[in-house]
């Protein structure tokens, strides 16, 4: 008895291309990662994409920046929030880690940034 034939399966879809703002290459797909702010202190390039995504009951946004080499992903905290109500997808950012605080009262520790926000 013969086998039956396998139906033929659809051509598969190609992402759209990503075109990098200085080189101009063209990509069809890049990785993105949480950015380590204790390795490398500093990351600075486009805003790629803003969105928010849902954490332990809370929605937290985020914005993906493309530095060129990388797409590194930063989550808004405190110190980001001016930060995040005023950057646009295709504005140039530049954060900096400035290292761990403590608030004198509740002694709770966070994260202290400054950041430079333009476009080109």
């Amino acid at each position: 008895m013969a086998k039956p034939m396998a139906k033929p399966t659809a051509a598969r879809e190609e992402p759209p291309a990503t075109v990098h703002p200085v080189t101009g290459r063209k990509y069809k797909l890049r990785s993105e990662d949480v950015h380590d702010w204790d390795s490398i202190p500093e990351v600075e390039g486009q805003i790629a994409k803003l969105d928010s995504q849902k954490i332990e009951d809370d929605d937290r946004r985020f914005m993906l920046i493309d530095t060129g080499g990388y797409v590194a992903r930063a989550y808004e905290t405190g110190a980001l929030e001016e930060l995040f109500n005023c950057a646009a997808v295709g504005d140039c950012v530049k954060l900096v880690f400035l290292g761990m605080t403590r608030t004198k009262k509740a002694g709770r520790k966070f994260r202290r940034f400054s950041f430079q926000l333009w476009t080109e």
